[in-house]
């Protein structure tokens, strides 16, 4: 006598027989637990690369840096502190503001200062990125854009008028 048979239930004085459950439509095989380890492994080795991608450039790519350069510029302008923007300009450009501020040319500081003035918005656009130099489109409403042009030095962007021969 099998399991089936000798399994049975007393109801009420009836007699009822248990059977066992259908079989499962999916039967972990040992080849479907390797594919889906493999699966799981191959997902995990993937988010990895991602993250190690994405850490490796901490402030995310060119594009990026150079319109966190042009915001870092804007803001520095607007203040009026001459050592930030000094800090902000290519070497070649630097040299020759600062000689002009030393000659007593005071930069344009927008006649305010931070407290007193509410930042102005800075629009960027169209920027290009060719080597070691780049431009950007930029404006601060309601002024026309213009374009300033940047160049790499180190690992940093900085602002330099000059790269505009090497641009082209």
């Amino acid at each position: 006598m099998g399991y089936r048979e000798s399994q049975r239930l007393h109801l009420r004085g009836e007699q009822v027989a248990v059977t066992d459950p259908p079989p499962s439509r999916f039967q972990l095989t040992p080849a479907r637990m390797i594919a889906l380890i493999a699966a799981f492994v191959l997902a995990g080795i993937g988010c990895a690369v991602a993250l190690v991608i994405y850490q490796t450039q901490p402030e995310g790519s060119d594009d990026a840096r150079i319109r966190s350069v042009i915001k870092d510029f804007a803001s520095a302008v607007e203040s009026g502190s001459t050592a930030q923007v000094t800090e902000l300009l290519c070497e070649e450009e630097a040299a020759t503001f600062t000689d002009r501020v030393s000659a007593g040319e005071e930069p344009d500081a927008g006649g305010q200062s931070d407290v007193d003035q509410e930042r102005r918005p800075v629009d960027i656009s169209d920027v290009a990125i060719r080597g070691e130099v780049a431009s950007a489109l930029v404006a601060r409403p309601p002024s026309e854009p213009r374009r300033l042009h940047f160049r790499k030095e180190g690992d940093r962007w900085k602002v330099c008028a000059p790269a505009a021969d090497q641009f082209g």
